[in-house]
Parts: C-alpha cells; structure tokens; sequence
C-alpha cells in the first residue's frame, strides 16, 4: 500500500553500479580532506553516516573487499587506513549500506 505518494520498500531497489559509485565519491571526498556534509550538495546529493570521518580522522587509503546486494542496498566491505588526531595510521575493516533510492545514503553499519 503507498501512503502519501511515496514508494513502497517493495518497490525500492538498490542501482548497484550506482551505490558503488556513491560509495567510491564518499570515499573519495574524505580521502580529499572535505567534510561528510559537502556531498549533501552533489548531484545527486549523497548523504553519509560515518562516525570516523565525523570525529575528525583523516583517511589515508581504502580498497573495496566485497559486495553483497539485497534488495533496496548495497553492502559493501571496504578496508580502510585512516589516521586519528593524536594517533599513526591503523587499518579497519568497515562494512557500509548503500541506497540509491529514494535518497542517496552511504551509512557505515559497524560500531
């Protein structure tokens, strides 16, 4: 049933060559030194959850382990190199959910 003109999550599939495209702009963009919010003004717009990034650690590298695609996201582990304020480089391994639809979200999932 849609209420209010909006999509089922039935109907809500995930563009998987989009998702990872997105995935790789958020990657990029923190790897670049710009802040999560700077790609909410992309076209498309991409929102990104990642408490990392968030708390000011800067990213050295990245390379993307798998991908897994369910229905309306795409799951990808991704192994990251990041650098924290007062610390050296550290390897970590993340796991991100990628929509495409209605809205562009990379969401980092591990805690």
């Amino acid at each position: 049933t849609r209420r209010c003109g909006s999509p089922s999550a039935r109907s809500l599939t995930v563009d998987p060559a989009a998702a990872k495209e997105s995935l790789e702009k958020a990657l990029t963009a923190w790897k670049s030194g710009q802040a999560p919010e700077s790609l909410k003004t992309g076209d498309p717009a991409i929102v990104v959850g990642d408490w990392t990034w968030s708390q000011g650690y800067k990213l050295n590298s990245y390379r993307v382990l798998e991908e897994k695609n369910q229905g309306a996201n795409l799951y990808c582990t991704v192994e990251l190199v990041v650098v924290g304020p007062k610390s050296r480089p550290a390897k970590q391994k993340a796991t991100y959910t990628i929509s495409t639809s209605p809205q562009v979200t990379v969401i980092r999932d591990d805690v």
